[in-house]
């Protein structure tokens, strides 16, 4: 997997904005934000991905969705996103099917690497 995820991230470094040019920069509609992560079972395979979404700015949660999953490839440091991604996309898009009213404008992912 690092040779090919390795490839993966510098084309994918090549995509990297750095500066926001975003519309809600100039309208200020920013209405909502989410997040994702995935918490783990110590010594184990087990694992829960999580989708929460926050209107903003009063932070309320809107939307929230669990998943419990395993973890079936091995944490290679600086590849945690390429381990996690295939349970926290799932999460996404039944979000975007359930409540597309409230879908982000933008993510936060911690899914370093």
């Amino acid at each position: 997997m690092p040779e090919c995820a390795n490839r993966e991230q510098i084309e994918l470094k090549e995509k990297l904005v750095v500066e926001d040019d975003l519309p809600w920069k100039e309208d200020g509609r920013l209405s909502f934000v989410g997040g994702l992560d995935i918490s783990f079972v110590k010594d184990t395979t087990d694992a829960l991905a999580a989708l929460v979404v926050v209107e903003y700015p009063s932070m309320k949660v809107v939307y929230e969705d669990y998943q419990q999953c395993t973890m079936s490839k091995p944490y290679i440091n600086g590849f945690l996103a390429f381990r996690e991604v295939e349970h926290l996309v799932p999460l996404i898009h039944k979000c975007k099917a359930s409540k597309p009213e409230v879908c982000p404008q933008l993510w936060m992912v911690d899914g370093n690497g």
